[in-house]
């Protein structure tokens, strides 16, 4: 009995997930965070703003940046602090071979929960605005490497305890 339950128990669980490109997504409220094999991901939004995200994304990653513009741009009219759509409608204008115009973008990057990665991404921008000889490839990877990591490091430091708090030595 449990041999048969089990692999029907995994493709329930697997159903339920929602992923991006080559994910392992989890739900978390109306949306879900999918990290692939590049370190992008997709924060929890209002469902329009994350369906809307996830077809920009999709299309950003197939390199339709002409497709993926119009995605980006309704999320922001309705929505204008979301950190996704600012971040891949910067490096999407990038890729439209609109550099200045999307590393600005980049450098006014807001991520409301998340402090390093928007001081990461922030840093990087500034960067590459004045590292002009840099190619598109190193400023994709690192700009969706920095995001990753401050993302990383800000939920580190939010579910790590805080020792200190009951020490004597204060």
């Amino acid at each position: 009995m449990i041999k048969t339950a089990l692999p029907i128990i995994m493709l329930l669980f697997l159903a339920s997930c929602q992923t991006i490109g080559l994910t392992a997504g989890v739900n978390y409220g109306r949306g879900a965070i999918g990290v692939s094999a590049y370190n992008d991901f997709l924060y929890p939004a209002p469902n329009q703003a994350y369906k809307l995200n996830k077809k920009g994304y999709e299309a950003f990653k197939a390199r339709n940046y002409e497709e993926a513009v119009p995605y980006f741009r309704a999320v922001l009219k309705k929505y204008p602090n979301n950190p996704d759509a600012q971040f891949y409608l910067g490096l999407t204008e990038i890729g439209l071979g609109e550099r200045e115009k999307g590393l600005k973008r980049l450098k006014a990057f807001r991520a409301p929960n998340s402090f390093r990665q928007q001081e990461e991404v922030r840093w990087w921008a500034d960067y590459f605005m004045r590292h002009k000889d840099r190619m598109l490839s190193d400023i994709y990877n690192t700009m969706r490497r920095v995001r990753n990591e401050g993302y990383q490091q800000d939920r580190r430091n939010v579910w790590e305890p805080i020792d200190t708090l009951y020490d004597d030595r204060f």
